[in-house]
């Protein structure tokens, strides 16, 4: 690179920044605008919503005066590693936690790869006056933890 090359480089980077500068208000807005998207709309929780790491069917096989006996089949969409299950009741607007366990094989929360799989038969049984019964599982993507909801049932 020649020397008048720099000079005229220079030169057009000091005229774009004075021009950026004659426009306060974008500048202003542009800061505004980027902390309060970045403060209340979380980008992860909005990708995790638009691309769950599965999309389960859930078939109600049992039910009887203490538990719920649900069949969860799915399509695996992601490449994230299972970590936790997780049964919640809900009373009026307020979530609990109830009991969950898997009745056809040893509870295993393996990795599976893509694709449709049968997550197995599992039984939950509130804790008494429930309306809603959710199930989460827990998957660890690339080191962060993504709650995904695979059943809503109304009791």
């Amino acid at each position: 690179m020649t020397l008048s090359e720099l000079r005229q480089r220079c030169a057009t980077g000091v005229a774009l920044w004075h021009r950026f500068m004659q426009m306060p208000y974008t500048v202003v807005f542009g800061l505004v605008g980027g902390v309060v998207v970045s403060y209340y709309a979380q980008p992860y929780e909005w990708y995790d919503g638009l691309f769950p790491v599965v999309r389960m069917e859930v078939d109600v096989v049992g039910r009887d005066a203490n538990s719920i006996t649900l069949h969860l089949v799915g399509d695996k969409k992601r490449s994230c590693e299972p970590k936790h299950i997780d049964a919640f009741g809900r009373v009026g607007n307020m979530l609990h936690d109830i009991n969950i366990a898997r009745q056809d094989v040893q509870d295993t929360l393996t990795a599976k790869p893509l694709g449709r799989h049968d997550f197995g038969i599992w039984r939950v049984w509130p804790s008494g006056g429930e309306r809603v019964v959710l199930v989460y599982i827990l998957y660890d993507c690339d080191g962060r933890i993504v709650p995904t909801k695979v059943a809503e049932v109304a009791l």
